[in-house]
């Protein structure tokens, strides 16, 4: 039974009952009272229980929830952790990226400069040679010229004395 239902019994019988002129007494019916004290025992101790039963649901809830806080709390670590090194991670590979990149631009300037070095070696010796064939060409052309077979140049200059002119003298 249900002890709030005894407690509203238990105060009507005290209503119900007779008093006494002149006190606060009242005269009960024992068998009735007792009855509903009995009955208030075997109450007492199930709303008890019950009231710990309740109290132990709660402390089970609570730590269900707590374990279940605590579980994705732990998970949300791990994924800020694995976010926190990707981006270290990828922090990384750029650092290294921009290294590589860096240092084949360096490579590549100095190879660009050999080449041109090179480059400007072979040209300055082709010229070079160009210049000595051009000066090959001019002496034959002066040496096939009307009058220059009997050994005289149209400047009158001896054949066996022709000197060699770079390219662009012969202009000025």
């Amino acid at each position: 039974m249900d002890l709030e239902y005894l407690i509203d019994r238990l105060e009507e019988l005290l209503d119900r009952s007779t008093r006494i002129p002149a006190t606060s007494r009242v005269i009960l019916n024992e068998d009735e009272y007792l009855r509903l004290i009995d009955q208030m025992r075997i109450s007492v101790p199930q709303e008890v229980r019950n009231a710990r039963q309740i109290e132990a649901d709660q402390d089970a809830i609570l730590a269900r929830a707590q374990g279940q806080a605590e579980a994705m709390l732990a998970v949300a670590r791990e994924k800020a952790a694995a976010l926190v090194a990707e981006h270290a991670l990828v922090a990384q590979a750029q650092a290294r990226a921009e290294t590589i990149v860096d240092e084949a631009e360096a490579r590549a300037g100095a190879i660009r400069s050999d080449a041109d070095a090179y480059a400007l070696e072979v040209l300055e010796r082709i010229a070079s040679r160009l210049a000595e064939f051009q000066t090959t060409v001019d002496n034959g052309i002066r040496l096939l010229r009307p009058g220059g077979a009997d050994g005289t140049t149209e400047a009158g200059t001896d054949a066996g004395r022709i000197e060699p002119q770079i390219v662009g003298e012969r202009d000025q």
